[in-house]
């Protein structure tokens, strides 16, 4: 499998993942507006394109920037949308 290279960078990454999604929805609950719900979409779609980024980083030349690029539109389809994108 071509992420075993970068497991542990990809484990951080989900682990801080979690972190920002839990501190957008602690927010969100506290003061339940339009605002904190986009923000927490938006953090969601973030985290999930750093995550897609950081498993990139497992291929090479041509397949490593067409997985960039997918993370990229997923990304911002779901800002978009406010969803968050299905993982690579």
């Amino acid at each position: 499998e071509p992420q075993a290279g970068n497991q542990g960078a990809v484990c951080r990454k989900e682990a801080e993942a979690r972190e920002k999604i839990a501190l957008a929805e602690l927010a969100h609950q506290r003061n339940p507006s339009e605002a904190n719900q986009r923000r927490l979409a938006d953090t969601k779609a973030d985290v999930d394109h750093e995550i897609a980024r950081e498993k990139c980083d497992a291929h090479e030349g041509d397949e490593r920037n067409a997985c960039l690029s997918r993370a990229a539109s997923e990304a911002e389809r779901a800002r978009r949308q406010g969803v968050r994108p299905r993982p690579q």
